[in-house]
């Protein structure tokens, strides 16, 4: 099977792509999309932001404010001010990273869960399935970038960019308040990506959708559950 043959399996019929995807685990088609997809974002977003004014922001929002005069601030916010470029350049290439690094360490997690659990596959094979269960941030993208082709100001916070998150839909956190990066850093389409996932370790392992839904959600809860420890510890 292809990879349109895939990606269109999975939208329609995602247990045959599971199945297929055991047979040959192709993983570079969604990772290459996702990577392109992200970073053509970011790109796109330091192009059109005040990165003064971001880069001022950002600084006074960290736990790092508190250490620096006002006269290191205002060197740090005229650097980025002075060599947008470089910044966006950084930022894609951290991005690109980042995108390829949380793949590698979610099939890490699969592969040793599977052993433990006895849901017998290769890193290959669980390296796909992560791969393309995370196409949903492709989705997630669309919105994000008609916030940037809308937009009517070049101050625009990350934040912004993420219309479908749990804080944007439901909670409406300020910037300064407790649990706002938590929120805003959930979406609605991360649960499609888990459904996906925990459809594809029941694919392969027979087992039930509690186990399933268990095996791949695990990592993701303890990490929102620290993060959650931590924000309403400030609170």
């Amino acid at each position: 099977m292809n990879s349109i043959a895939m990606l269109q399996a999975l939208a329609f019929e995602p247990r045959r792509a599971f199945q297929a995807l055991a047979e040959q685990p192709k993983s570079l088609f969604p990772l290459l999309a996702v990577v392109l997809c992200s970073a053509g974002l970011v790109l796109w977003y330091y192009q059109v932001v005040d990165l003064a004014w971001l880069t001022d922001r950002t600084i006074r929002g960290s736990a790092m404010a508190g250490r620096l005069t006002e006269a290191q601030i205002e060197a740090q916010v005229t650097a980025a001010g002075d060599h947008p470029g470089r910044a966006a350049v950084i930022a894609v290439i951290f991005t690109s990273l980042a995108v390829v690094l949380i793949r590698l360490c979610e099939a890490v997690y699969l592969l040793l869960a599977g052993k433990i659990t006895n849901v017998q596959r290769s890193f290959g094979q669980w390296f796909a399935l992560s791969c393309w269960t995370s196409l949903p941030s492709v989705l997630a993208a669309i919105p994000s970038a008609i916030v940037l082709l809308l937009s009517t100001t070049t101050q625009i916070d990350q934040s912004e960019l993420q219309p479908l998150s749990l804080n944007a839909l439901f909670f409406h956190r300020a910037f300064d308040q407790p649990g706002f990066s938590l929120l805003t850093s959930i979406n609605l389409l991360h649960f499609l990506a888990l459904y996906l996932a925990a459809l594809g370790v029941r694919t392969w392992s027979g087992r039930s959708w509690t186990f399933s839904t268990v095996f791949v959600s695990l990592p993701w809860a303890l990490i929102v559950g620290v993060w959650a420890f931590i924000a309403l510890g400030r609170s």
